[in-house]
């Protein structure tokens, strides 16, 4: 599997993927810690923009 695009990262974030590609994501973010960092990182950058 690729690795999540910044897009995508934020699509899961933001809740605009299906719920058949939210657990796809999700479940290789738990198995992927470069995804898991990308979805951290970007959590945080979408949390100064409050």
């Amino acid at each position: 599997m690729m690795h999540l695009t910044a897009e995508t990262a934020l699509d899961l974030i933001e809740g605009r993927l299906t719920s058949d590609e939210r657990a796809v994501w999700e479940a290789h973010a738990q198995a992927c810690k470069d995804c898991e960092n990308e979805i951290e990182y970007w959590k945080r950058a979408l949390g100064m923009l409050e």
